[in-house]
């Protein structure tokens, strides 16, 4: 389509527009089937995203939603744009502490190319910069070494001092022998989890099933929990529950 018949067709139907652009690929600049609308406010600028068509071009459109990493001009730090920026400005040819367009070097061949990022042989806007954030992502993969021990590399510093109250040791990274916990309590890993996994997790589970069948052998569940609430002995606890196990007992 031609980004004029694009303008034309939107100001047709009542939308202020402030300029067409043809998306592209970023290494080979190839033209995409793609293109960029910037509108000005209006009321009606939401309709937009109910059009289906453009002269005689049936068209989806959907809010833009940039995955690039912005950059700003003034600092070459990211994520930010150079518009109300306070850091101190960087150069991106020499990052040298003045704006770019200020560079003394500007026009000369010989000019020193320096990142001000990583202090590499390169401008602060190389996309294969070490600094660069999504290199930075991928780095976290290290070749020889497992998931679980990349995830708990990049676990952030729990090195706390001890709490006074729990005096719970929360040192994930070096917990102490069987000797030093029992010699010192200031020092001691609490296991929270009452059925530890790999510890007879079948065998808990297998006896859950043997009480319940226990508790189906009771004709009155309400009638016997009342009565073993209403003692604090544990052996007339155990009496009633026994009682009530009986065939053909019926509770008082």
């Amino acid at each position: 389509m031609d980004l004029e018949e694009i303008k034309n067709d939107l100001v047709s139907k009542k939308f202020r527009v402030d300029k067409v652009n043809q998306l592209k690929k970023y290494k080979t600049r190839e033209p995409l089937r793609i293109y960029q609308v910037h509108l000005l406010p209006t009321e009606n600028i939401k309709d937009i995203y109910s059009l289906k068509t453009i002269g005689y071009n049936i068209v989806s459109i959907q809010p833009y939603v940039s995955k690039q990493n912005n950059q700003c001009f003034n600092c070459q730090l990211w994520n930010h744009s150079s518009k109300g920026c306070k850091l101190h400005p960087k150069c991106v040819v020499c990052a040298g502490n003045h704006p770019s367009r200020d560079c003394p070097n500007k026009g000369k061949a010989d000019t020193p190319i320096k990142c001000s990022n990583c202090n590499g042989p390169h401008t602060a806007n190389y996309r294969g910069c070490p600094k660069y954030p999504k290199n930075v992502q991928k780095s976290k993969v290290q070749i020889g070494k497992s998931f679980a021990a990349a995830a708990r590399s990049n676990l952030p510093n729990v090195n706390k001092p001890v709490d006074s109250m729990t005096g719970e040791n929360i040192n994930k990274q070096s917990p102490p022998n069987r000797h030093e916990q029992s010699s010192s309590r200031s020092h001691q890993t609490i296991n929270k989890d009452p059925f530890p996994i790999g510890e007879g997790l079948n065998e808990v589970m297998a006896l859950v099933a043997e009480v319940q069948k226990i508790f189906n052998g009771i004709n009155n569940i309400s009638e016997t929990l009342r009565r073993i609430q209403a003692t604090d002995n544990v052996w007339e606890k155990f009496m009633i529950l026994t009682e009530a196990l009986r065939p053909n007992t019926v509770s008082p």
